[in-house]
């Protein structure tokens, strides 16, 4: 079953990234509400993984959204007063890649969407997005809805990019604490950078 992650709607809310950074603090229990049970399989390292983008075609990423990228994998990397073990590189060699991002224009609500790969008995690729407490994965599709991004600010794009490639890393929406990168909705969304417990989260399990 595929796990569409709505995190937005077309309106932008003036101000919303205006807000300190998060309340949300790396508490036990404040990871657990973020973190699926399983997690990426290991790129080179437990830690150390390639992500790729689409470069012809329809699915193509325009140079902005390709900024966004590095500068979401670069807040993730260094997150500020914090540290975690992640190292992201990009490689043009798509079978290398364990994150995957892609670029659509449709008239939807949804800003963006992550689904999560891995192989079936009979050792054919399947969205497993729906069995992530039971079955690790081997790698992510995150996809970019230009429809609706093309109207938001560059750090709106980047905390978007954010939050889905905490999705790819194992990490699942909330809807109860705004302050977390997490949190399901960008119109109430309060973070601006990578969240304690989301970084808590990439260090429990990717040390």
């Amino acid at each position: 079953m595929a796990l569409v992650l709505v995190i937005g709607a077309l309106a932008v809310a003036a101000g919303v990234f205006a807000v300190p950074v998060s309340a949300v603090g790396s508490s036990a229990a404040e990871v657990a509400k973020i973190s699926f049970k399983k997690k990426l399989t290991p790129g080179q390292t437990n830690h150390t993984i390639a992500y790729w983008w689409q470069t012809s075609g329809y699915a193509a990423l325009n140079t902005n959204y390709q900024n966004r990228i590095v500068s979401a994998r670069e807040k993730i990397m260094y997150p500020t007063g914090m540290s975690n073990p992640i190292i992201l590189w990009r490689t043009t060699t798509n079978s290398d890649s364990k994150m995957d991002f892609y670029q659509e224009d449709i008239d939807d609500f949804i800003n963006s969407s992550t689904t999560v790969w891995r192989k079936n008995s009979s050792n054919q690729w399947y969205n497993c997005s729906g069995e992530m407490n039971t079955y690790d994965w081997v790698y992510g599709k995150i996809t970019l809805n230009h429809h609706n991004m093309k109207n938001y600010t560059n750090a709106v794009n980047e905390v978007i990019i954010m939050h889905e490639m905490m999705h790819v890393y194992g990490a699942k929406d909330i809807y109860d604490d705004p302050t977390s990168i997490m949190h399901g909705y960008y119109l109430t969304r309060t973070a601006t950078a990578l969240t304690p417990d989301a970084n808590k989260l990439l260090v429990n399990k990717y040390s």
